[in-house]
């Protein structure tokens, strides 16, 4: 005997835009608690020449990378706690760190200003 394939209906426009918004909810509402919370921290902040970032209260160890305001990346590693970073390379502007937290991500505004 043979059975017939299923073959799953494709998403409609409304259930991916349903998905979508439960997914930014979702992700605004860990950013949310990571800043009420202050779990994680960039300092000094307008910086110079290193900052550093802290994740309070977990010893794991997640993927992070720094952003320029063009949103490329320009430089990434992995943190464990806290982790001092030298920025004497990068240029004036505004970066952002991004840190991978299980499937969301979490990002810090930070400034850099002229080199000492």
């Amino acid at each position: 005997m043979e059975y017939a394939k299923f073959t799953p209906l494709p998403k409609t426009d409304e259930e991916i835009i349903e998905e979508q918004a439960k997914h930014t909810t979702r992700q605004n509402n860990i950013q949310k608690f990571v800043d009420d919370n202050n779990l994680i921290k960039v300092y000094p902040n307008p910086i110079s020449n290193q900052f550093t970032v802290e994740i309070n209260g977990d010893n794991n160890s997640y993927g992070f990378e720094i952003l320029n305001s063009m949103g490329q990346v320009v430089s990434s590693g992995k943190i464990t706690e806290k982790i001092t970073i030298n920025s004497s390379d990068l240029s004036q502007g505004i970066y952002f760190v991004k840190i991978k937290l299980g499937n969301n991500f979490v990002t810090k505004k930070f400034i850099k200003t002229k080199t000492i």
